[in-house]
């Protein structure tokens, strides 16, 4: 047995891989969505923001400092002081609040002292005279007023030359720049390229949560390793060919070999199940409803048939029967009327072009255990056993009703269906038990609407050997 086929103990490389090569499609989709959103919220929803910034250099005089001993050196000093202090100043509620005054003058919008000192921004450089302010706004007509009236402000508020105004700062504020129109505004934000990238790995991130719990915190089974966890062993798998809207007369297989081979190695594992006791009546079960029992048991009858062996298909499905429908049959004169006494053995067993000899359920019935526990249907079927080589029995799921459990004690083996992806674990492990505990022979697991992931699967591998023998042949004759 292979790596694959081994029980993991846990998420490997490997399996992180498989879950991202399945479900690629929906993560790209899920990214692709993501940095859309993204994309066109920071362009639609985001309004952009420009900044006016202007530049004022701070000086202060040689002789603002009586006690200098060098007058250059100093003066030069405190000006790189008066550089925070200014600075210092402009965020200050005084500068806000004359500049929000001076601005509603002339204006209806009513700013406030907040907004303006919230959005008012100055930066220099370490050692330099040079302070440069910034304001931040929506509006780049309004940007450049408001930085404007704050340069006006604090240039105003510098040393005249009057000794007696107490209010001028003790240094020279000169103007080097003033922003003139809108052109002279630069875009602030929002950082377009910045969100892009934040939303397309948030997108990745979510594609791969996604992943994760599609495939590892499922409550359904998504792989034979967890099927194989159970504890039964598995006697067949057969793929999912993605039929859709298939009718029930197209459930049967063709008599290729590459289509009978999947149900082949379900009778090689029936026949090898227990060396000590000849299997020969077999049900066919599931946990719920389509987990194609019907058409498992009755491909499994063909195959048989197919392989020169004499077989009775039994439609015990009574609530929802199929097999009338995929053999092409008339429902009526079935196991009901036989129980019923109304039809002898040779009457309900009907003959069809596949070789498999079928017993349709019959008439509606109120009461299916009625039947069911009936002792005639017990002999019915040690009869058929006696007459037939494989006696094949539908059955209804697990969970559905009782009639299943009732019905495994009346034949040699149980073959219990799971569909992967569908099949839930849980459910599944709590309709084996109820099998177990009326001591129902589970012969094994049948894996149904299995997905090929690889080329490396067995299918592929088969229906290359096929073909190429095919063509072999054809090119000898």
């Amino acid at each position: 047995m292979d790596n694959k086929e081994q029980q993991s103990n846990g998420i490997t490389l490997s399996d992180i891989w498989n879950a991202v090569k399945k479900n690629w499609i929906v993560m790209a989709i899920i990214v692709i969505a993501l940095t859309l959103i993204g994309t066109i919220y920071v362009k639609v929803g985001k309004t952009p923001t420009y900044s006016a910034s202007s530049s004022i250099i701070v000086q202060v005089p040689s002789n603002a400092s009586s006690t200098s001993t060098s007058t250059d050196s100093i003066s030069i000093t405190d000006s790189i002081r008066y550089v925070y202090t200014v600075s210092d100043l402009i965020n200050n509620k005084s500068i806000s609040n004359s500049v929000a005054e001076k601005y509603n003058e002339t204006h209806e919008e009513g700013i406030t002292s907040s907004f303006v000192k919230a959005n008012t921004k100055t930066s220099f450089t370490t050692n330099s005279l040079y302070l440069t302010i910034r304001f931040i706004d929506t509006d780049r007509e309004r940007a450049v007023e408001i930085n404007n009236l704050i340069t006006d402000a604090i240039v105003a508020m510098q040393n005249d030359g009057d000794e007696t105004t107490t209010d001028d700062l003790l240094c020279y504020i000169t103007a080097t720049y003033r922003p003139q129109t809108i052109a002279d505004t630069a875009y602030v934000g929002p950082n377009v390229l910045l969100y892009v990238i934040i939303s397309f790995l948030g997108g990745c991130v979510v594609a791969c949560v996604y992943a994760f719990i599609k495939e590892f915190m499922s409550t359904k089974f998504k792989t034979k390793d967890e099927i194989g966890s159970i504890g039964y062993p598995i006697v067949g798998l057969q793929y999912d060919k993605k039929e859709k809207g298939k009718n029930p007369g197209q459930d049967l297989v063709d008599a290729s070999i590459q289509s009978l081979d999947p149900y082949n190695k379900v009778l090689n594992g029936i026949k090898y199940s227990d060396f000590n006791k000849d299997i020969k009546s077999v049900m066919v079960t599931s946990t719920g409803a389509d987990e194609l029992k019907s058409t498992v048991v009755a491909n499994l009858a063909f195959c048989a048939a197919n392989n020169k062996k004499k077989v009775v298909l039994v439609d015990l499905d009574v609530r929802k029967p199929r097999q009338h429908q995929i053999f092409n049959l008339n429902r009526k004169e079935g196991i009901v009327e036989y129980l019923d006494g109304e039809i002898s053995k040779e009457e309900v067993i009907k003959k069809t072009d596949r070789g498999v000899d079928v017993i349709t359920v019959g008439k509606n019935i109120t009461n299916p255990m009625v039947i069911l526990e009936s002792e005639k249907l017990k002999e019915l079927i040690n009869e058929l056993k006696a007459e037939y080589d494989y006696v094949f029995v539908d059955t209804p799921p697990l969970l559905v009703c009782s009639d299943a459990l009732v019905i495994s004690k009346m034949v040699d083996g149980v073959i219990y269906n799971v569909a992967i992806n569908q099949a839930k674990k849980k459910e599944t492990r709590e309709a084996l038990k109820t099998l177990e505990d009326v001591e129902a022979n589970v012969v094994g697991i049948n894996i149904t609407k299995y997905k090929a992931i690889s080329k490396k699967d067995y299918y592929y591998y088969s229906y290359k050997y096929y073909n190429t023998n095919t063509e072999a042949n054809e090119e000898n004759k």
